[in-house]
């Protein structure tokens, strides 16, 4: 939980990201048994990608 640390929080209900302690982007609809769960670093981009069964989220 400070300014630099990025997570996405996902049950079988809801998912949603959070930064700097705040929570964003909250959606409806979760994973469930037998979901794939990725995440990308891309260090030339300096971008950070979050995948639910091959999904961007």
């Amino acid at each position: 939980k400070d300014d630099k640390g990025w997570s996405m929080y996902i049950d079988k209900q809801r998912s949603w990201f959070m930064h700097d302690s705040v929570h964003d982007q909250r959606t409806e609809g979760g994973i469930h048994q037998g979901s794939t769960i990725g995440v990308l670093l891309d260090l030339e981009r300096h971008q950070l990608s979050f995948y639910v069964n091959e999904e961007p989220q």
